[in-house]
């Protein structure tokens, strides 16, 4: 976050999207973003974020928030992190890519198989919790910004489009319950570029929401659809590599 305060002009995301509608985008303008609403947000994230004076928004799955509850993806992950098949460990990525691509009932299933194959004990694991509604109304109360991200992050795309609009309906009107205030903004669940589509994009927007941010990497401009933004992980260890990868992405915008 030092590294990106230095060399970007960091707003909320909301007042990008407005600059860029009004075709006054600052030159090194870059917002924060985190996804799903898992716990470390407000324990890690946010002291720095406050104490810098930095703006984020966070996405939030809203039915895990209310449950306190693994994710479907957050269960994949932690089986390979608890299975004791070391050989099993490579083929995540391959998993979670099919289970992606499956509706959410073959989902399930195909979970349950993947426990059972694992070997994992039943039981409920930790290292996952979400955050508390007080954590997200004490963070918005200090300048944290938040978004729709569904009930239960199921990929939009393999769900029929009543199911997608009420996940997007239903998480929207969740978060402004607790918050007392809109919410204009919202991510989709994976976001790959075969994530969303018209459809999708349609909903949202029919749904109240003026923006939509994807994890299709690159930088924005005037010109970039709000349905569809771009965004750039801030991976690895080294804070000036990922400031440079963020500088790469807008040049090549």
């Amino acid at each position: 976050m030092e590294a990106l305060r230095r060399h970007f002009t960091v707003l909320p995301l909301a007042e990008l999207a407005e600059r860029a509608r009004r075709k006054d985008l600052p030159r090194n303008g870059v917002a924060v973003t985190f996804d799903d609403g898992y716990r470390d947000n407000y324990t890690n994230a946010f002291p720095v974020l406050r104490d810098m004076g930095l703006p984020a928004t966070i996405f939030l799955t809203t039915g895990a928030l209310d449950e306190n509850a693994l994710l479907w993806h957050d269960r994949v992950f932690d089986a390979f992190h608890r299975t004791r098949k070391a050989d099993a460990r490579a083929s995540l990525e391959t998993v979670l890519a099919r289970l992606r691509r499956s509706s959410p009932e073959e989902r399930d299933l195909g979970i349950e198989s993947l426990l059972e194959e694992l070997g994992i004990e039943p039981g409920v694991p930790g290292g996952w919790e979400k955050l508390r509604w007080q954590d997200v109304r004490e963070m918005a109360s200090q300048g944290i910004s938040f978004g729709a991200h569904t009930l239960d992050h199921p990929i939009l795309t393999f769900v029929g489009e009543e199911e997608a609009r009420r996940q997007v309906r239903e998480s929207k009107k969740r978060i402004e319950a607790e918050l007392g205030s809109p919410i204009t903004m919202f991510a989709y669940p994976n976001g790959s570029a075969s994530d969303f589509d018209r459809s999708t994009q349609r909903i949202v927007e029919e749904e109240g929401l003026s923006l939509a941010v994807t994890t299709v990497s690159g930088a924005n401009d005037e010109s970039t659809n709000p349905y569809s933004l771009r965004r750039t992980g801030m991976w690895g260890d080294d804070p000036q590599l990922s400031t440079l990868r963020l500088a790469v992405a807008r040049l090549s915008a």
